[in-house]
């Protein structure tokens, strides 16, 4: 005959062994910006950082503060000049691409007011607001014909060609001010987009820009993210100030599993 007490710890381990432990989310992991100097810091724990943390770009990249706008360079196709290929407009006549900004407007889909407009040795741009809703705001740009020609690069077939630098002066500082610029607005707002490093060399009759960036293909439940990091040669003609662009991938990584 089973004692009093035995049957109490029996008692006790069944309820211990069938009630369920309760599981506890796995911890985030928080990653602090990465630390890179140059190519040679380039390694899987800095890339983890990069494109996990808060970091977007090096210190002294260029940048930009939109002021809860969006910015948007008027092109061919904005304007309803060709339907098939996208030429993003220059000129150094502010009536001329005023014309241009409107008439993108026109052939929205809904209309925004022009609130200020301003000017830069790089662009017009045309602040527009959708007056139903104050939120949504257009930058309306269009690029200096002085600073910058882009009508043999399209957006849709795009080639190695990216611009014609227009400025008076092309040395290490301009093109890596034209670059950055070129790059930022196509990627500012792309999370796994990330910069972590650049140099300038100078080739001799050209100069060349070699930035080392992140893309980031985020996987659906049960998958890894997969990271690529390139390494992207912006090279200008000192000559005629064509700018050229080559990308290669130098290094793939799984990221964080969902």
């Amino acid at each position: 005959m089973l004692s009093r007490l035995t049957i109490f710890i029996f008692s006790f381990l069944a309820i211990v062994c069938t009630t369920p432990v309760e599981k506890q989310p796995p911890k985030e992991i928080i990653y602090l910006p990465p630390t890179i100097k140059d190519s040679t810091d380039i390694n899987d724990d800095n890339i983890l950082r990069a494109v996990y943390s808060e970091y977007k770009f090096p210190e002294g990249f260029f940048q930009e503060d939109f002021k809860g706008g969006s910015p948007y360079y008027e092109n061919t196709i904005s304007i309803r000049v060709l339907n098939d290929h996208w030429f993003e407009l220059s000129t150094d006549d502010r009536d001329q691409a005023f014309a241009w900004s409107e008439s993108s407007s026109v052939h929205s889909s809904y209309y925004r007011t022009l609130d200020s407009e301003r000017e830069t040795e790089k662009f017009f741009e045309f602040r527009r607001v959708w007056l139903a809703h104050p939120t949504d705001i257009l930058l309306s740009r269009v690029h200096k014909a002085s600073y910058i020609d882009r009508l043999m690069f399209d957006r849709i077939n795009p080639g190695d060609t990216l611009a014609i630098f227009r400025a008076a002066i092309i040395d290490t500082i301009t093109v890596k001010e034209l670059v950055e610029y070129l790059w930022f607005y196509d990627n500012y707002n792309i999370g796994g987009s990330k910069a972590l490093c650049s140099q300038v060399v100078d080739l001799g009759k050209s100069l060349q820009y070699r930035l080392f960036h992140t893309m980031v293909s985020y996987g659906d439940w049960g998958l890894c993210d997969h990271i690529s990091v390139f390494r992207t040669a912006f090279t200008i003609s000192k000559q005629n100030g064509v700018l050229t662009r080559t990308t290669e991938t130098i290094k793939t990584l799984n990221g964080k599993c969902n």
